[in-house]
């Protein structure tokens, strides 16, 4: 269901950068090139993404040019961003109410 979820182009637009930086960081900063990537919309009111990488932990991480883009893209839509990273993966979540 997460595919016909009625997203504008501007929320579709937002998501589809959002993933991509993410994918487009892993290729720069990942000693790993695989990802997971899943989509959801759980009843119709939200949309979810998430894009996880198996990778280090990295205690001197901050939060680069890419990743503020990505966040601010997603506000300007009323979505929103949050990064995890722990001991084995690094994790991109987004999402926007519908």
């Amino acid at each position: 269901g997460a595919f016909a979820a009625p997203l504008s182009g501007e929320q579709s637009f937002a998501i589809y950068r959002s993933v991509q930086e993410a994918l487009t960081n892993i290729m720069k900063h990942s000693s790993t090139r695989e990802a997971q990537v899943t989509f959801e919309a759980p009843g119709g009111s939200i949309f979810r993404f998430e894009v996880i990488n198996k990778t280090t932990y990295n205690p001197y991480f901050q939060e680069g040019y890419g990743l503020r883009a990505m966040r601010e893209r997603l506000e300007k839509v009323g979505g929103t961003l949050e990064i995890d990273h722990d001991q084995r993966h690094f994790v991109v979540r987004g999402s926007i109410r519908i």
